[in-house]
């Protein structure tokens, strides 16, 4: 092996081992780029094998929170993902397009209540082979069914069933996708 070969070899190593402590777990394969921001306890970040994070992607998680990403998942530029509390659990295969935003975590409002005082926490549950559009909004409790389609710029606040195509703020059926496998 070349000294240059020896080099680059070491320089993934030290890049993983660097990342490993901002990620609690991170499958082979796994790529995430420059810019990306990690804020909360790493052992509350788990990303599966061959997971794509493109730049400035940003996971705010907390102490009480999770995010968890399955295998061959996309995440696109600028994403960002805010589980204070509660869990975003992401499945495999999905690929989720720049700037969309998913909440555990939010605040939430009541005649009684002042909106600081209060919180909505709900995890969030994106099924195996889903699309999200760019710019798309996921909500707390929102669960997104295997299969499914989020349109671009939707605006996500209930669950959304496999298989089907779903668009507009506040989002809503605009279609089935056909021919998903099972």
């Amino acid at each position: 092996m070349s000294l240059l070969n020896r080099l680059r070899a070491y320089r993934n190593l030290l890049e993983r081992w660097l990342l490993l402590r901002q990620v609690g777990i991170v499958g082979a394969g796994t790529v995430i780029r420059e810019g990306t921001v990690f804020n909360g306890p790493a052992r509350n970040l788990i990303f599966g094998k061959n997971v794509q994070v493109f730049q400035q992607a940003f996971f705010w998680v907390g102490v009480d929170g999770k995010i968890e990403v399955g295998d061959d998942s996309l995440i696109g530029v600028r994403c960002y993902f805010n589980a204070a509390r509660g869990t975003i659990r992401i499945g495999k295969g999905v690929a989720i397009a720049p700037m969309t935003q998913i909440y555990s975590y939010s605040h939430h409002y009541g005649a009684e209540v002042a909106v600081m005082d209060t919180v909505r926490v709900a995890d969030v549950i994106v099924g195996d082979d889903v699309l999200i559009g760019a710019g798309a909004i996921i909500l707390p409790g929102v669960e997104i069914g295997r299969g499914a389609v989020i349109a671009a710029g939707a605006v996500v606040n209930h669950s959304v069933p496999p298989s089907t195509i779903f668009g507009g703020v506040p989002a809503k059926q605009i279609g089935l996708r056909q021919n998903v496998s099972s």
